[in-house]
């Protein structure tokens, strides 16, 4: 057993052994293995020269600059979670003074990374080198965002050995969770007509909205418009007050450049919801729609995440001097975000790319990916052509006759569908129309009759076939039919199933010897017989001997008994 012996008392006994150089002594002195003896024994003498060995003094660690331990930071940020109850980084410090902004930045990069580094191959080193100082650039980018980004820069790398990277070098996103808003807004004035419709198609509709963002003097305002299907920018206005010229002045400036889309999303804010805003939209012939009341954050989730994209990758990672160069950032980063960040929705490819149909003149991007989406869209074409062929296709009566003889017959709707080359639905109308009657109860009529028909047998005779006793197995041999349509009729009469322990008690009732003597017994154990030669002698188990005998409080015969009648 591991730790029985403490170790004092193994040195004790292998100086013992060692001294009076017999180990099975000492083994018996100590109620001991002579080979535990043995190899304590070994031990003390091989490892008796380390005692003696000077110890070299270990070379002194550099002292790192400026740079804290990151596991302090992540204790830190593991209490703040706790004491804040939230997930996010970002939301962890507060972003009013500069130094609250450096904790975000040197909480979240690797302190010790060129450590890690130093002890990859030469092949993974020039990777790992690349991730660090894009990560140092863009902190927020993840492993999936990693691994597209270098690819375009001419590294094949995995996500998953990102991930391994990313935990090895000590690396942590800067990410954000999705916005939960819990204060009650007021009702809405329009309706949300984007519930269970698809959007295919750029400038299908778009989405807006307004938020603030804490500049180095005052707050500053920034309304976007962002194309829902593709998750293009098509136009942004930033102001320094929350009024309903911004919101105009956002759409003004999208629609001056890309036109006007079939629906603009919004929530139900008071600058959404003046006359000013929506008389300009009726001029531009574009409909309204607002979140509603209960799912505010999930009817325009895709604004909403732009703005945490922003603030999580620049905002809340810089530090601006003024405010000019505050709005240049901005600028840049929307321009950066339309034509070159990697975007999940489109695998990886900018918006720009699923705006304008992709990038052909480009190497960095998938040209295949567009030649999918355009096939989905010729798909999606031919399909609805194909339904409004069938709709207005006129069906004659001889072939209507035709389905519903076969119908009845036993054939079922999707092979009629196969059959005839007729939509699904276009059979059901069929049979509908000419009276047939499609309920549970007449389907499973039919396919009984169906059953009779095919096999020859009535569902009744399979049933009374299985309870005479005979098994599934059996029934297909005489019957001529699988194992499924026999299972499927004795589940529907509720005849309950046998088990292969039913066969096998069967079995041993007929072979099993019932009429046991225990006179019998008694005589032939007492003569001498064991107890295998008395249950083969009377055709019985070990099981009733042992009872009999034990009832009897006759004393059991052991081996030495045995061994005393041979000699």
């Amino acid at each position: 057993m591991p730790g029985r012996f403490s170790p004092e008392f193994k040195a004790r006994v292998a100086l013992e052994a060692e001294t009076l150089n017999n180990n099975n002594q000492v083994a018996i002195k100590y109620s001991l293995n002579q080979k535990t003896v043995r190899l304590w024994r070994r031990r003390l003498v091989q490892n008796a020269a380390s005692i003696f060995e000077e110890k070299k003094a270990e070379p002194a660690s550099p002292k790192p600059v400026f740079v804290w331990p990151i596991t302090l930071h992540k204790q830190k940020i593991a209490k703040w979670k706790r004491k804040r109850k939230d997930n996010s980084i970002a939301k962890l410090f507060s972003l009013k003074t500069e130094q609250s902004r450096k904790q975000l930045l040197f909480a979240t990069r690797p302190p010790y990374p060129d450590r890690y580094i130093a002890g990859l191959p030469e092949s993974e080193q020039i990777v790992a080198n690349f991730i660090y100082e894009t990560y140092m650039e863009k902190p927020w980018m993840g492993a999936a965002k990693m691994s597209s980004y270098a690819r375009m820069h001419g590294y094949s790398i995995g996500v998953k050995r990102i991930r391994t990277l990313f935990k090895n070098m000590g690396i942590m996103t800067t990410h954000n969770q999705a916005y939960r808003q819990k204060k009650q807004r007021k009702k809405i004035t329009e309706p949300y007509l984007l519930q269970n419709k698809a959007v295919w198609l750029p400038n299908q509709v778009w989405g807006t909205d307004i938020t603030y963002l804490i500049g180095p003097t005052r707050n500053l305002y920034l309304s976007v418009a962002i194309d829902w299907y593709s998750r293009k920018i098509v136009g942004y206005y930033i102001s320094n007050s929350l009024s309903t010229e911004t919101a105009m002045r956002c759409i003004e400036t999208a629609i001056d450049e890309f036109g006007s889309p079939a629906i603009i999303n919004s929530d139900q804010g008071r600058q959404y919801c003046s006359r000013k805003y929506k008389d300009f939209l009726k001029a531009n012939h574009i409909r309204q729609s607002m979140n509603r009341s209960k799912e505010k954050y999930v009817d325009n989730a895709i604004t909403e995440r732009f703005f945490a994209s922003l603030k999580n990758e620049l905002i809340y990672l810089r530090d601006f001097p003024n405010e000019q160069k505050m709005r240049d950032a901005i600028e840049n980063y929307i321009t950066g975000y339309n034509s070159l960040r990697p975007h999940t929705a489109h695998n990886f490819q900018p918006p720009d790319w699923a705006y304008f149909g992709g990038f052909s003149e480009s190497p960095v991007f998938d040209e295949g990916l567009a030649q999918k989406i355009e096939e989905v869209r010729i798909r999606k074409q031919n399909t609805v052509e194909k339904q409004e062929y069938v709709k207005a296709k006129i069906i004659p009566k001889e072939i209507e006759k035709r389905i519903v003889s076969e119908y009845l017959g036993g054939e079922s709707q999707s092979a009629l569908s196969d059959k005839y080359q007729y939509d699904y639905s276009v059979i059901v109308k069929i049979l509908k129309r000419n009276g047939v009657d499609l309920s549970k109860e007449a389907q499973a009529k039919r396919r009984k009759e169906a059953t009779e028909k095919r096999f020859g047998y009535k569902e009744e005779e399979i049933v009374a076939l299985y309870l005479s006793g005979k098994s599934i197995p059996a029934i297909e041999e005489i019957c001529g039919i699988s194992s499924s349509p026999i299972s499927r009729v004795l589940k529907k009469y509720n005849v309950p199933m046998r088990t292969i322990k039913d066969y096998s008690r069967e079995g041993s009732r007929k072979k099993r010897n019932t009429n046991i003597d225990e006179d019998e017994i008694l005589r032939l154990y007492l003569s001498g017989l064991s107890k295998e030669k008395i249950g083969k002698k009377l055709n019985i188990s070990q099981g009733p001997i042992d009872r009999v005998l034990k009832r009897e409080k006759v004393q059991m015969r052991t081996i030495e008994d045995y061994r005393k009648k041979k000699k």
